[in-house]
C-alpha cells in the first residue's frame, strides 16, 4: 500500500484464506453497527503458524477507513453499509505481499428505521363525517441509535394528504392557515394529534409524546434485544407509539401517507411511506352554538383555555367567536358565515347576540369583525363552505360592576334553531382599580393658589393657578401625574431606595448586585406600568400593612364611651371585686395619669399571698359561690366545660372540670382585690393616709377587633384609592385576582383600548 510498501513493489508469493465470524462465534458475512457485535477475521493456517510467515506481519483493511495490524482481525462497524475487507502481508524489509483473497461484509442497524400502522389490515380505511375527529390511526415507529443521535431525538414522521375526488388544495398547512390569526375557523383538512386528552392540535409531522429505549446485549451465544439497560448492554435504538386522527371539512376520498423526513435517516435516501385511505362524508347534524374568545374550544374535549376572560372592562372591545356544533360537539365548517344583519341576497345566516345575567339584558353594542376572513377561502368545488362561524365584538359602558354575565346567541340553519351561551365573566368600569401610595395625596393646585395669595405673586396668579397648577395636578389627578409622582419620590425616598421590603425594582437590583446576589433583570417599561411593577412587587403584608392588635388604648381622655379611646378596658373593678389568677388587670394612677399592667399570678408567690377561693357552679340549681352580681354561662363538652363570666367590670371565659354530679369546678382560682398588700410585687405606690382605691382605679382588659391599618404602602385614606384593605391573600394574588386586574386595567389604559363611544 502507498506509504507502507517501501520498495513500491507488491508481490504475490503468499496467499491464504481466512474465516469471518460474528459475536456469537458462528461464521457470517453480516453484522450490526454495534460495539457489542464485532466481526472476527481469522487466517486459515491449519494447526501451526507456517515457518515462511515467521518474519511477516499482517495488516487488515476493514473498508471503512480503519486498519489494524494483527494476526486475527477484530472490528465493530458504526454505520450500516457494504464493506470490502482485505488483508496485507509485509516482511521485515518492508516488502508488501498482497493477499489475493478478500471478502465483502454487510452491516445493518440492529434496530431498523421503519413505520408501522396499527390499523385493520382487512380494510385500512378511515370512514367518518366532516368535522369529526374519529377513527384513530396508531403509528408505531422504530429508529436506530444512529438516526436518533443524528436528529438529537426521534426523526419526525411527516404526513401527506392526497385528495382523490377533487383537485383543489385545502391543506391546513399548505395554505398557511396556521399562520393566520383566525385561520383555524376556515374549512380545511389536516391531521390532528390529541395531547393529554385535553387538546386537539393540527400537525404536519407526528409529535412524539414518549418513547422507549432499545438495548442490545450478547448473552448465551446470542444477540438479544431488551428494554432494560443491563450490564454489557448497548443503546441500539428507540420505539414510539403515537395516535393521530384525520379531520376534514371537505367531503371526499383521500390517500393518507406517513414517512420519515427526507435526509433524517440517511443523507440521500428515505424509507418507504406507509398509508391508508380515508372517506369523509357530508355531516348533516346541527346541534348548538359554541361561544369562545377566539373559536378554539377543544372540539369534543373539555377545553376552556380560550373562554372569554373572567375579567373584562367597560368601554373596550370584547371579542368573541360563535361556531356551529354537531351532536358530538364537533365544529361544522361546511356552512355559510353567520352575520348580525345579512345583506339582501346574501347566504349568510342571521345571528342575534345579547349580553345577559339571566335576569337582565344589558345595552351592549354588538359588531361584526370578519376582516379578511370570508367565503373566498373556499372557491369553486364547494361553494358556500365558508366556515359557519361569526367573529365580532361588543362594547358596553357601565359605571357599576356587571357580575356573572354571559353572551347568548341564536341562529337558524336549514330549519334548525340553534342557540348557545358563553362562559360567565365580570365587566368592570374603567379605572375601577386605582391604588394610591403614601405620599401621593398632594394637591399642588391648592398649594400654588395659596402661594399666589402672597403679595409677591399678585401679578402672576393666572400663571400660578391656571398654568403651573394644571401641570402639577390636583388631588384628583392620576397617580402618575408630575406633581404626585415627584412628591412621592421625595417623600418616600428612603423606603424606595434602601428598604428591601419597599424598594423599587431598579433599586432592588442594585442592592442585590452590591451583595453579589443573583441579578434581577431590569426592563424598560412605560412610567405607569413601571409604577405598578414597583408597587405590586411588594409583598401583600407590607403593601397593605396590618392592624396592631397589641396596641393598648386605655385612656379615655375623660370620655369613656369614646369610640377611639379607652376601648381596651372594661368598667372599673369595684372595691369588692375579685381577681382571677392568670387574667391580667391594669391600674390607673389617678394623679399621674399613668397606666400599668399587673400580673395577677405574681401575688400567688408572695410571702403574704391572698386567700384563694375556688369557683364552682351547680348547673342544676344554677347556684354559684362567692361571686354575686356576675352572670354565668356554661359551655359544655364531654369532659370539659367552660364558664363565661360577665359583669359590668369583667368579661372572661374560664375552663373548668365537670364532676360526676355535674358540678363545674373552675381550674382558675380567684382572690379579692381589696386584700392587696405590698408583698404582692405590683409596682403600686400608696401614700400614708390613702387606701388602694383612693389612689388607683383597676380594670380588666377587654379584646376588640382593631381596624386601624399601620405601616401600609397603599394609602387607603386617599380618596383616589378604589380598593379596600380587607382582601385575602388569595383574592389579591390568584389568577384574575385583584392584583392581575389592576395590571390589566393599566395595560388597557396604556394601549389606549378604552373607548366609550358607540362603534361604527
Amino acid at each position: 500500500m502507498p506509504g507502507e510498501d517501501e520498495s513500491d513493489e507488491v508481490k504475490f508469493e503468499y496467499s491464504f484464506y481466512y474465516t469471518v465470524a460474528g459475536s456469537t462465534g458462528a461464521e457470517t458475512l453480516t453484522g450490526y453497527a454495534l460495539d457489542v457485535d464485532p466481526l472476527y477475521f481469522k487466517p486459515v493456517f491449519g494447526d501451526l503458524w507456517p515457518s515462511e510467515y515467521s518474519d511477516k506481519r499482517i495488516v487488515w483493511d476493514f473498508g471503512d477507513g480503519t486498519k489494524m495490524e494483527s494476526v486475527t482481525g477484530r472490528h465493530s462497524y458504526t454505520t450500516p453499509g457494504r464493506y470490502r475487507v482485505r488483508s496485507y502481508i509485509y516482511d521485515n524489509a518492508g516488502n508488501a505481499y498482497y493477499n489475493t483473497f478478500s471478502v465483502t461484509v454487510e452491516i445493518s442497524d440492529f434496530v431498523q428505521d421503519r413505520i408501522l400502522l396499527d390499523v385493520d389490515k382487512n380494510t385500512c380505511d378511515i370512514d367518518h363525517l366532516t368535522g369529526e375527529i374519529k377513527n384513530p390511526i396508531p403509528i408505531i415507529q422504530y429508529n436506530s441509535a444512529r438516526a436518533f443521535n443524528k436528529n438529537n431525538g426521534l426523526p419526525p414522521v411527516v404526513t401527506y394528504i392526497e385528495p382523490k375526488s377533487f383537485s383543489a388544495n385545502y391543506d391546513y398547512f399548505d395554505n398557511v392557515r396556521f399562520n393566520q390569526a383566525y385561520g383555524h375557523l376556515t374549512p380545511s383538512y389536516t391531521f390532528i394529534q390529541r395531547f393529554n386528552n385535553t387538546e386537539n392540535l393540527p400537525i404536519s409531522a407526528v409529535q412524539i409524546q414518549e418513547y422507549g429505549n432499545i438495548y442490545a446485549v450478547a448473552s448465551g451465544g446470542e444477540l438479544l434485544m431488551t428494554s432494560q439497560k443491563v450490564e454489557g448492554a448497548e443503546f441500539a435504538g428507540v420505539s414510539s407509539r403515537n395516535i393521530v386522527y384525520f379531520r376534514s371539512d371537505i367531503p371526499g376520498i383521500y390517500n393518507l401517507s406517513f414517512g420519515f423526513e427526507q435526509g433524517s435517516i440517511f443523507d440521500y435516501t428515505n424509507t418507504t411511506t406507509y398509508g391508508v385511505s380515508a372517506k369523509i362524508c357530508e355531516n348533516d347534524s346541527f346541534e348548538s352554538l359554541s361561544i369562545t374568545s377566539n373559536g378554539l374550544d377543544g372540539e369534543d374535549l373539555d377545553f376552556n383555555a380560550f373562554d372569554i376572560n373572567p375579567v373584562k372592562f367597560a368601554c373596550t372591545k370584547i371579542p368573541f367567536v360563535v361556531k356551529i356544533k354537531d351532536d358530538d360537539d364537533f365544529t361544522q365548517k361546511a356552512l355559510p358565515l353567520m352575520e348580525l344583519e345579512s345583506l339582501p341576497g346574501s347566504d349568510h345566516l342571521p345571528l342575534t347576540a345579547t349580553l345577559t345575567d339571566g335576569v337582565s339584558t344589558y345595552d351592549a353594542e354588538f359588531v361584526s369583525n370578519f376582516n379578511d376572513i370570508s367565503s373566498s377561502f373556499i372557491p369553486g368545488d364547494f361553494n358556500g363552505y365558508a366556515g359557519g362561524f361569526f367573529r365580532g365584538y361588543f362594547v358596553i359602558d357601565t359605571d357599576v360592576v356587571l357580575e356573572d354575565v354571559w353572551i347568548q346567541a341564536n341562529t337558524t340553519y336549514d330549519g334548525n334553531a340553534l342557540s348557545g351561551v358563553s362562559n360567565t365573566f365580570n365587566i368592570y368600569p374603567k379605572d375601577y382599580y386605582i391604588v394610591a401610595k403614601q405620599g401621593e395625596d398632594i394637591d399642588f393646585t391648592e398649594i400654588f393658589k395659596d402661594v399666589a395669595i402672597q403679595p409677591l405673586f399678585t401679578d402672576t396668579r393666572v400663571l400660578m393657578n391656571d398654568f403651573i397648577g394644571s401641570i402639577f395636578g390636583n388631588i384628583e389627578s392620576a397617580q402618575d401625574s408630575i406633581g404626585k409622582s415627584t412628591y412621592e419620590k421625595i417623600q418616600n425616598f428612603v423606603d424606595n431606595n434602601s428598604d428591601l421590603d419597599h424598594a423599587n425594582i431598579d433599586q432592588l437590583a442594585s442592592i442585590f448586585e452590591s451583595y453579589d446576589l443573583p441579578k434581577v433583570n431590569k426592563y424598560s417599561t412605560p412610567p405607569k406600568i413601571k409604577r405598578l411593577v414597583d408597587l405590586l412587587s411588594i409583598s401583600k403584608s407590607r403593601l397593605f400593612g396590618e392592624v396592631n392588635q397589641n396596641r393598648e388604648d386605655f385612656n379615655s381622655f375623660g370620655y369613656l364611651d369614646n369610640s377611639c379611646y379607652g376601648i381596651d378596658r372594661c368598667e372599673p373593678i369595684p372595691r369588692d371585686g375579685v381577681v382571677f389568677a392568670g387574667f391580667d388587670i391594669i391600674a390607673f394612677e389617678k394623679y399621674s395619669g399613668k397606666w400599668t399592667t399587673l400580673n395577677t399570678m405574681l401575688p400567688l408567690c408572695a410571702s403574704n399571698s391572698p386567700s384563694l377561693s375556688v369557683f364552682k357552679i351547680d348547673p342544676i340549681l344554677n347556684v354559684s359561690t362567692c361571686l354575686p352580681n356576675i352572670s354565668c354561662t356554661e359551655i359544655y363538652t364531654e369532659s370539659l366545660s367552660s364558664i363565661k363570666l360577665e359583669s359590668n367590670y369583667l368579661s372572661i371565659c374560664i375552663e373548668g372540670s365537670l364532676d360526676d354530679d355535674g358540678i363545674v369546678f373552675l381550674n382558675t382560682s380567684y382572690y379579692n382585690l381589696s386584700d392587696y398588700n405590698s408583698t404582692w410585687g405590683w409596682p403600686l405606690t400608696l401614700d400614708g393616709d390613702g387606701t388602694l382605691f383612693d389612689v388607683y382605679e383597676f380594670y380588666y382588659k377587654t379584646r376588640y377587633d382593631k381596624t386601624e391599618i399601620e405601616g401600609s404602602v397603599i394609602n387607603f385614606e386617599d380618596e383616589n384609592t378604589t380598593i379596600n384593605s380587607n382582601y385575602t391573600y388569595n383574592e389579591w394574588s390568584k389568577p384574575n385576582g385583584i392584583m392581575s386586574n389592576i395590571f390589566a386595567n393599566a395595560l388597557y389604559d396604556g394601549l389606549d383600548l378604552f373607548n366609550c363611544t358607540t362603534p361604527d
